[in-house]
């Protein structure tokens, strides 16, 4: 099973990412740092991750698929980032290492 994790626009703006989605997002997701600290590319306050940040519930939805790159290219095509980027977390084990 996998899930993702979300705060922000992807939650009320999952654009394609919502094809990905098999439940609704609950709002019971771990507390985890954030803070509108970086300038998006359409020049919006973005939340980020950070230390020393402020703690909120994160939101999280299932993942209609088990196949964790595919998981991993939706969301980083909906983000519009890298790879790199992409956070995963494996039986609790965080990881950004996807190969």
């Amino acid at each position: 099973m996998i899930i993702c994790l979300a705060w922000g626009s992807l939650v009320w703006d999952p654009r394609e990412f919502k094809s990905i989605l098999a439940s609704e997002w609950y709002n019971n997701g771990p507390e985890i740092p954030l803070e509108f600290a970086r300038q998006s590319n359409n020049d919006r306050l973005t939340l980020v991750i950070g230390d020393n940040f402020k703690f909120f519930p994160a939101l999280w939805a299932h993942m209609s698929t088990t196949d964790i790159k595919e998981a991993i290219e939706s969301l980083r095509k909906r983000e519009q980032t890298i790879q790199d980027y992409i956070g995963v977390w494996y039986n609790g084990n965080p990881t950004t290492t996807h190969s």
